[in-house]
């Protein structure tokens, strides 16, 4: 993702160009996308700079992104990052893929139980 005019030393360089997306679709696939790469490259940055931000709605996609990328790896912190998703629908949905999967039969398998998803 390329962010233009901004100064990408700055932490919050990306975070202000990404707000000024007016489309909220294309802001949060942008969002989900810019995080997805970065979490990949420096999980470590990625996951301490989320822990760190007063986290708002535009947040969501990225805390989905991390939810996602760690299910299948560490399913309890999976749901503490799907906890932290502002909107209702979207908090409940990615909490359900970390504790549901598909089989691709019409059939849905519990993945994981924990007290952390009652949060």
């Amino acid at each position: 993702m390329v962010v233009p005019n901004s100064d990408i030393s700055s932490s919050t360089g990306p975070i202000e160009w990404l707000a000024s997306i007016e489309n909220e679709e294309k802001r949060a696939e942008l969002t989900k996308t810019g995080f997805g790469r970065w979490a990949h490259l420096d999980p470590i940055a990625s996951e301490h700079w989320l822990t760190s931000t007063d986290l708002t709605p535009d947040h969501d996609p990225a805390l989905i992104q991390f939810s996602e990328d760690h299910s299948s790896r560490e399913p309890e912190k999976a749901l503490i990052w799907a906890g932290r998703i502002q909107d209702n629908g979207l908090r409940g949905t990615a909490q359900a893929n970390v504790l549901f999967r598909n089989k691709g039969d019409g059939t849905v398998c519990l993945l994981y139980t924990s007290a952390a998803a009652d949060e």
